[in-house]
């Protein structure tokens, strides 16, 4: 038997981890409807143990852009939606004298202020240690951001679900996927299907 929609959108995201949540909230931005759903009754998994940190400053080439362009929408879904947001930037130690070199070549092909190059005493104070034994010095990377995983993603979630034209809907596993009414995607879900243009 065929399940009658009992959802359509725009866009249907299946998980609502973050980078599920990341697109659903850039397509509602774009002003396009989305529906999300998710198996779990809350987030759980990649998204909340390794999510926290946002890796800016060391991308390279297109990716770079991407990571660029990414670190304005994390700060601007984090001022909407009210998750903390800490533009952190990050601390790379050099253990050697080849690792610093690298930093400094690095800090050089990166724009003014972006990469700061440090020596083992400027490492020792921003880490609060009470040597420099194992340090030959460092860089601050300024455009990296950081995120409480445990927070955020439920926060974002929360948000997106208050939005019109969009819904959050966990403990709604997909089944299987298939061509819905006029070759919209449909979705089978525990809860019944869900169809959306993409």
């Amino acid at each position: 038997a065929i399940q009658e929609p009992v959802a359509s959108s725009d866009v249907l995201i299946v998980g609502a981890g973050i980078i599920g949540l990341a697109h659903a909230g850039l397509a509602h931005q774009a002003g396009l409807s989305v529906t999300v759903i998710d198996r779990d009754h809350r987030a759980v998994g990649a998204s909340i143990r390794n999510f926290g940190h946002a890796c800016i400053t060391a991308q390279h080439g297109e990716l770079y852009d991407l990571a660029q362009a990414g670190r304005r929408h994390w700060l601007g879904f984090a001022d909407k939606a009210g998750f903390w947001a800490a533009e952190a930037g990050a601390l790379v130690v050099a253990a050697t004298e080849t690792e610093l070199q690298l930093l400094r070549e690095f800090s050089d092909s990166r724009p003014p202020g972006q990469v700061t190059v440090l020596n083992a005493e400027e490492v020792r104070a921003k880490l609060g240690r009470e040597n420099t034994n194992g340090i030959r010095g460092g860089a601050f990377l300024a455009d990296d951001l950081r995120v409480d995983p445990r927070t955020t993603v439920g926060t974002l979630a929360t948000w997106l679900n208050k939005q019109e034209n969009a819904a959050v809907h966990f403990n709604t596993a997909a089944l299987g996927f298939g061509e819905g009414t006029e070759r919209r995607a449909r979705v089978a879900t525990s809860r019944g299907a869900y169809e959306a243009d993409q």
